[in-house]
C-alpha cells in the first residue's frame, strides 16, 4: 500500500524534479514485471464486495463503503495505470485515459465512473449526516437508511465492481500467485 500511495503522490514543495525522476525510474522498472504487477493488483481483491444489497439488508445493515466499493475501483484503476505508465494521479482521469487507450471498453469505463460517483456520493452523504449529528466520521453506510432508488443503484454499483474485480484478476493473472 505504501507503494500505491507513493504512485499517487505529487510534490507540493521543494524540488519537484526529484519526485518526478524517482517515479519515472520506478515506472520504467516495475510496469512490465508480471509478478510484481499481479501482487500490486491483488490488493484490489482484498475486501469483500457484496453480490447484492439483499445480502446486506438481511445479514447486516452496516457496510464499509470504502472497503467494499471505493477501494476496489481505486486500486484496480491504479494497477492498470501503473502497467500502462499513466502518470495521472486521479481515479476519474485515469479511467478516461484507460478508455482512450482502449484498455477499458467505453461502456465499462462509463459504468465504473457512474459507480465510483454514486458510492462516493452516498459515502459523503453519510459523513455529512455524522457531522451534523456530532458523530465520529466513518466510511460506514447504514443500508436501512437508503431509499429504494439508492439501494438499486448500490446493487448495480456492486455488480459493476464485482465484474471489474474479475477483470483485474484475469488481466493480471492473480490466480497464478499465492
Amino acid at each position: 500500500m505504501d507503494l500505491a500511495i507513493f504512485f499517487d503522490s505529487f510534490a507540493v514543495a521543494g524540488n519537484k524534479e526529484l519526485l518526478i525522476n524517482l517515479k519515472d525510474d520506478l515506472f520504467n522498472k516495475l510496469h512490465d514485471k508480471d509478478v510484481f504487477m499481479a501482487y500490486f493488483a491483488k490488493a484490489t481483491l482484498a475486501f469483500y464486495t457484496p453480490n447484492t444489497v439483499t445480502n446486506i439488508m438481511t445479514k447486516s445493515h452496516i457496510i464499509d463503503i470504502k472497503k467494499t466499493a471505493v477501494f476496489p475501483i481505486v486500486q484496480g484503476i491504479r494497477s492498470l495505470a501503473l502497467r500502462e505508465k499513466i502518470r495521472e494521479t486521479t481515479t476519474i482521469k485515469r479511467i478516461i485515459i484507460l478508455e482512450d487507450r482502449r484498455i477499458l471498453e467505453k461502456d465499462k469505463a462509463a459504468e465504473l465512473l457512474e459507480a465510483f460517483d454514486f458510492v462516493n456520493t452516498i459515502r459523503l452523504k453519510s459523513q455529512l449526516f455524522d457531522i451534523q449529528h456530532g458523530k465520529k466520521i466513518t466510511n460506514e453506510i447504514d443500508t436501512h437508511t437508503l431509499g429504494k432508488i439508492e439501494r438499486d443503484l448500490l446493487k448495480d454499483s456492486f455488480k459493476i465492481i464485482n465484474e471489474f474485480k474479475r477483470f483485474i484478476s484475469y488481466t493480471f493473472r492473480i490466480d497464478r500467485i499465492s
